[in-house]
C-alpha cells in the first residue's frame, strides 16, 4: 500500500510540474533575439514601419520592437478585437496556447502568474497577467467585462494581446 501511495504522488507532482514549467515550450514562427532580415523572410516586409523600433505586421497578426542592435526584443500578438486593424493569428503562440483562448487557460498552463494587474491604468475595461521566466516576460491583457471595442463586441476574459518581451541578457 506504501509503494503505491508513493507511486501516486510522485505521478501527481510530475503532472503538476509538467502543468507549471518554466519553461514553456516556444510556438511562434519567429523568436525574440531574430534579426529583422529572420523576420522580413518569415513574415515578409512590414505593413507599417516608425524607421526606429517598431513594425506593424498587420497582414501576420504581429507588432515587433527591436533592441538598438536590431533584433527582436518583444513579440506583440493581438486579439480578435482588433481584426479591422489586424489578422488574428490563430496558431499557438507558447505552450500551446493561442490567442483566441480564455484567460483561464493561460492560467493552467503557464501556472501563477509573477504579477497581476486589474485594471490595468491606461485602460480600465482591461486586466493583466504577467509571467516573468528566466529569459523573457510574458504579459496577457484581457478583457474584464463584456462591451463593445472598436465595433467588435468582446467577452470577458477573452484574450486582447499576448506580449512577449526578452529578459535582459535574455536570448
Amino acid at each position: 500500500m506504501n509503494k503505491l501511495f508513493i507511486v501516486i504522488n510522485l505521478a501527481l507532482i510530475i503532472f503538476v510540474l509538467a502543468c507549471n514549467s518554466n519553461n514553456p515550450s516556444w510556438n511562434l514562427p519567429i523568436r525574440l533575439g531574430e534579426s529583422k532580415s529572420k523576420v522580413y523572410s518569415i513574415l515578409g516586409a512590414p505593413d507599417q514601419d516608425n524607421k526606429i523600433d517598431i513594425q506593424w505586421f498587420q497582414k501576420s497578426g504581429f507588432t515587433i520592437k527591436y533592441d538598438p542592435d536590431g533584433n527582436v526584443s518583444t513579440i506583440i500578438i493581438h486579439g480578435p478585437w482588433n481584426k479591422s486593424k489586424f489578422f488574428t493569428y490563430t496558431n499557438p503562440v507558447l505552450s500551446d496556447l493561442k490567442v483566441t483562448d480564455a484567460i483561464e487557460k493561460f492560467k493552467i498552463r503557464l501556472g501563477t502568474p509573477t504579477r497581476i494587474e486589474q485594471p490595468i491604468t491606461n485602460d480600465p475595461s482591461l486586466g493583466k497577467y504577467i509571467w516573468q521566466f528566466s529569459t523573457y516576460r510574458i504579459e496577457v491583457e484581457y478583457w474584464i467585462r463584456d462591451h463593445i471595442e472598436n465595433d467588435i463586441p468582446v467577452k470577458a476574459n477573452e484574450i486582447a494581446s499576448v506580449v512577449i518581451i526578452r529578459a535582459i541578457g535574455g536570448k
